[in-house]
């Protein structure tokens, strides 16, 4: 891989020829490997930052050095992707013991009953409850 320059956003030309790909095969594995969605410019270009590089290499070394199909590089990037530790709140949240959850729900129920209160008298909550 060629280094690129240190910046935010970078073209298909930079991706291109820093992963070796060309840039319709680089269109194309987009319309396959639905994680693939660089951001687009207010003109329609894409703007691709480290994170789609790095699945670009990941994705080109599946098919190209290992000779996968497409398929079995989606397979296998899904298998990746599943496999990798879970964040901090999904963890808290699957630690918490099943019989506390009718609890939990009850408390949810009276924190939205106090939202509706305090929507009706018009003032506005910063609260982030979802």
């Amino acid at each position: 891989m060629i280094p690129l320059p240190e910046k935010y956003f970078y073209t298909i030309g930079d991706v291109s020829r820093a992963t070796k790909v060309k840039p319709h095969v680089l269109r194309y594995w987009e319309s396959q490997f639905k994680i693939l969605r660089p951001a687009r410019r207010y003109s329609g270009h894409r703007k691709y930052t480290e994170r789609e590089i790095d699945l670009i290499n990941k994705i080109r070394y599946l098919v190209v050095e290992r000779r996968f199909t497409i398929t079995g590089a989606k397979r296998e990037i899904h298998r990746q992707l599943l496999s990798k530790p879970k964040s901090a709140e999904v963890q808290a949240i699957q630690a918490i013991p099943p019989a506390a959850m009718p609890f939990l729900s009850e408390i949810k129920k009276e924190v939205e009953e106090c939202l509706k209160i305090l929507e009706h008298k018009g003032v506005q909550p910063e609260l982030g409850l979802n």
